[in-house]
């Protein structure tokens, strides 16, 4: 509870123990069906990402609290954001996580409706970026390393790039401000 609130999350804690006894009973029927946990997520097929689909809707069936401010007592439903960020807990180098931002904003741009929908996109961007690193000499695998990151996956790469260009609006430098910049460095 205390990883997902630090997320942004906003789970009531008088409500951590009971939706932490819902997530272990998730835990125990859906992630026995999941992947091995050094899957990567340009590994993912077509059965894993089914299989990601379950558990993420399944995720978002859970009751996280009840809102009880119209006077009746209606059920909250762990959301999208937190969905994502409980399978990048445990899968790490195969989910990354998205927020409402990012989610509102794939949606718009690239039609992405559903969690396996942004699976299937940054298994597209990896693509590319697989090409990049090959072109300068390293592989996918060292990308966290070389930009000084040993400890990120490169499905958390991805979720980092999307919350600085699309959640807190920063768009990427064009490749002459880039140059120029290193420029200064010297």
């Amino acid at each position: 509870m205390k990883f997902l609130n630090k997320w942004s999350c906003r789970i009531a804690k008088k409500a951590h123990r009971e939706i932490s006894a819902r997530l272990k009973s998730w835990y125990k029927t859906d992630t026995a069906t999941l992947f091995g946990r050094n899957k990567n997520l340009w590994e993912l097929n077509e059965e894993d990402l089914s299989l990601a689909a379950t558990a993420y809707t399944s995720l978002l069936k859970i009751t996280a609290n009840y809102d009880t401010r119209s006077g009746k007592r209606q059920r909250v439903s762990i959301g999208h954001p937190a969905a994502a960020k409980i399978l990048f807990a445990l899968r790490p180098k195969a989910f990354p996580p998205w927020d409402n931002s990012i989610r509102n904003k794939l949606k718009e741009a690239y039609s992405i409706t559903c969690y396996v929908d942004y699976l299937r996109h940054a298994k597209d961007l990896i693509g590319d970026i697989r090409e990049a690193c090959k072109k300068n000499g390293f592989t996918l695998n060292q990308l966290p390393k070389r930009l000084d990151r040993p400890d990120s996956t490169v499905a958390k790469l991805i979720d980092e790039y999307y919350w600085i260009t699309i959640t807190k609006e920063c768009p990427s430098p064009d490749k002459k401000t880039l140059q120029r910049w290193a420029g200064w460095s010297n």
